[in-house]
């Protein structure tokens, strides 16, 4: 069996290695550079300590002891013979370098001085193009300098800090290999949270929509095994919901023919008790027709759709031809929703204000998309308006009184809307009546 890292093993050795590499490179390169000191690469002293070396080399009794003083392992300080200046190639002279550091004759005080480079005996200088950085980065470069006792200072130096790969600093080739590095480790982190991202939005589909949807299994163990499950959980899921549906239709069945039944014997009794009985078989079969309707909103919320919502509810209006019910100020939005749910919420919200109003207004807004049902009945005690939200709560106040009801209306447009990714909030109006106002986002 072929054992396979973790997510955390995956992302760690994957940023283990990568940095690894880039350790690797920037330390071969930096041997390279400096190699075996056959093919330094030689910078520029600054004019200013080259001046102050001259005038230490000058003023020194002990030419020696101050030429020890001013050598470093960087920097190569020695005298040479004044005849050197006519052995320096004409075609190594760097002239052009010369004309860029024009301040090194400012400092010398007209002393003579030349920059020029070593090359090998194997590279034909004609072949050089003296004006590109690479001729005196690549090869030894040496300052000359005329001294006053007749001699001339050569100073040699190696800069580290300027080091070059291909032509492109040392810490910008640094910089570009740490975020190529990066680029990678990101390219192959982001493949293995692929699969979170589709188990999340199969997540949401299913919980908006009720309907299994299948993700394949990809990368870690531990992911693996995580979509596995998902997958034979929203099976079983769905599998229950479907069960219930069918059990709550054979029950509502059964319950529809007994009470068929209970209405063909009421012919039977009294005339006295029978409106009572009436009344009574009506509730029951309003109460199983209501929990129906419950049980089935909670298991299914439908597949939502891009609805314009004052289109929406200006075909709702018409359909309805109810004088009771007024649009105002209706605003032009678009929200993802199921359209029989959205027309099952605000006909239950409006049937319920009917039931206790007069009239009924509707509002909505754009941002947040928002849709107010308000009515100019009694209202609700503050303490109860989260309380009428849930199944089967009645109350026993004005706004109930002489109204019948199973107490699943509002709790059924509550919980299409949750389903929906929506929410359902009531308050009392300051001049009279009943505000649900919806709302989406």
């Amino acid at each position: 069996m072929r054992m396979r890292l973790g997510f955390f093993v995956r992302l760690a050795a994957a940023l283990a290695i990568f940095i690894m590499a880039t350790q690797v490179a920037l330390a071969w390169l930096y041997i390279k550079d400096r190699g075996d000191g056959d093919e330094p690469g030689y910078r520029f002293p600054l004019p200013e300590r080259t001046a102050a070396i001259v005038q230490i080399i000058e003023g020194s009794h002990d030419i020696e002891l101050a030429l020890v003083a001013v050598n470093t392992p960087n920097l190569r300080v020695d005298i040479v013979e004044e005849e050197i200046f006519e052995f320096v190639a004409p075609e190594t002279r760097l002239s052009n370098v010369e004309r860029q550091f024009e301040d090194y004759a400012q400092v010398f005080n007209q002393r003579p001085f030349a920059i020029f480079a070593d090359i090998p005996d194997d590279v034909d200088p004609a072949e050089l193009r003296w004006g590109d950085r690479s001729v005196w980065t690549e090869y030894p470069m040496r300052v000359l300098v005329g001294l006053d006792v007749g001699r001339v200072l050569s100073i040699e130096t190696r800069d580290d800090l300027l080091t070059q790969v291909y032509f492109v600093p040392l810490g910008w080739f640094s910089g570009i290999l740490g975020t190529t590095a990066s680029l990678i480790v990101l390219f192959f982190v982001r493949r293995e949270t692929k699969p979170i991202e589709k188990l999340a939005h199969a997540v949401e589909q299913f919980g908006s929509e009720g309907k299994p949807v299948v993700v394949t299994a990809q990368g870690a163990p531990e992911l693996r095994s995580l979509i596995k499950n998902f997958n034979a959980m929203q099976t079983r899921i769905s599998d229950l919901m479907d069960r219930q549906i069918v059990m709550l239709g054979a029950l509502g069945h059964d319950m529809r023919t007994y009470l068929t039944r209970l209405s063909l014997k009421i012919e039977e009794v009294p005339d006295d008790i029978r409106p009572a009985l009436e009344r009574n078989i009506e509730k029951i079969g309003a109460v199983v027709e209501s929990s129906l309707d419950f049980a089935r909103a909670g298991s299914v919320a439908g597949v939502g759709q891009r609805i314009a919502v004052r289109d929406f509810l200006e075909c709702w209006h018409a359909e309805k031809n109810d004088l009771r019910i007024t649009l105002r100020d209706v605003q032009d939005a678009h929200l993802t929703i199921n359209p029989a749910a959205l027309e099952r919420i605000i006909a239950n919200l409006v049937e319920n204000a009917l039931k206790f109003g007069t009239h009924v207004t509707i509002d909505s807004t754009a941002a947040p998309v928002t849709i107010s049902i308000l009515d100019d009945g009694p209202g609700i005690p503050e303490p109860d308006l989260h309380r009428v939200l849930e199944p089967f709560a009645t109350l026993n106040e004005a706004r109930t009184a002489d109204k019948s009801g199973t107490g699943l209306g509002l709790a059924i447009s509550n919980l299409l809307l949750r389903q929906a990714g929506g929410s359902l909030e009531l308050s009392n109006i300051k001049d009279g009546g009943l505000c649900a106002r919806i709302t989406f986002g």
